[in-house]
């Protein structure tokens, strides 16, 4: 989700951060913009079978996919503070430390994996590694679903190594994969709803029912998900092909 070993390591997480976002809230309208999305592009079909996150971090998505009934959970993170975190919240969730480009598991295993904010903080040389393990672990059938800082996101820096366009995001993952589709998220550009809300959400005046009522009814109905040129971050929903 985002959270590798080296942005638990530079950035010293203590707590579990993503836990404590609330949807009512500007930035966490955010997470939960693009968290939610992920887990209702997982198939219903994986509720019975296992599911994966790779680069789980503190654990959020795998609590909003156990929340939507998948029940055969794993995180995957090499991070041991993260899956700390995990074991502390989900303790039904299975945990495996390891690094994405080498995952000590048998091909095969995966109804489904989600893979959220985590490509862009991989080396872009080890990518193609971490794509083919990832295929590896899912079933034949199965489906990846990944998030991703798309170029509207702004330059790479920090702990981002690249953000994604539709063409360099497919080129990673349609090697061993068919991408189905790629959305956008975060719709950026000018709409009369975002005025109405930059008015709202103002420290001269207090409206923030409204702007709460704005954050979890009016953004994730407008804004949330849209077409892939027009959003700052990429959604990417891929099968791997069948035997």
């Amino acid at each position: 989700m985002g959270m590798t070993k080296q942005a638990y390591d530079e950035q010293g997480y203590n707590i579990p951060v993503h836990w404590m976002r609330h949807p009512t809230d500007k930035k966490g309208r955010l997470f939960y913009g693009y968290w939610n999305a992920a887990v209702a592009r997982v198939p219903k079909s994986a509720k019975t079978g296992r599911v994966a996150d790779a680069g789980s971090g503190d654990g959020r998505v795998l609590g909003l996919l156990r929340d939507a009934g998948f029940k055969h959970l794993t995180g995957i993170d090499y991070s041991k503070r993260a899956l700390q975190f995990v074991e502390g919240i989900i303790p039904d969730a299975q945990l495996v430390r390891a690094d994405l480009k080498k995952i000590p598991l048998a091909g095969d295993t995966f109804d489904a994996i989600v893979c959220i904010e985590t490509m862009e903080h991989i080396h872009p040389e080890e990518l193609p590694l971490v794509c083919k393990e990832l295929a590896r672990i899912l079933k034949p059938g199965g489906t990846l679903v990944v998030t991703v800082p798309g170029v509207g996101y702004g330059p790479a820096k920090g702990a981002h190594y690249q953000h994604f366009t539709v063409e360099s995001l497919t080129k990673y993952l349609s090697v061993d994969l068919k991408v189905k589709k790629i959305e956008g998220q975060d719709r950026m550009g000018f709409h009369p709803l975002k005025v109405l809300y930059t008015f709202m959400d103002n420290p001269w005046w207090d409206l923030k029912k409204w702007s709460r009522w704005y954050n979890l009814h009016i953004w994730p109905r407008y804004f949330n998900v849209c077409e892939a040129e027009k959003g700052r971050r990429l959604i990417a929903t891929c099968v791997k092909p069948a035997l």
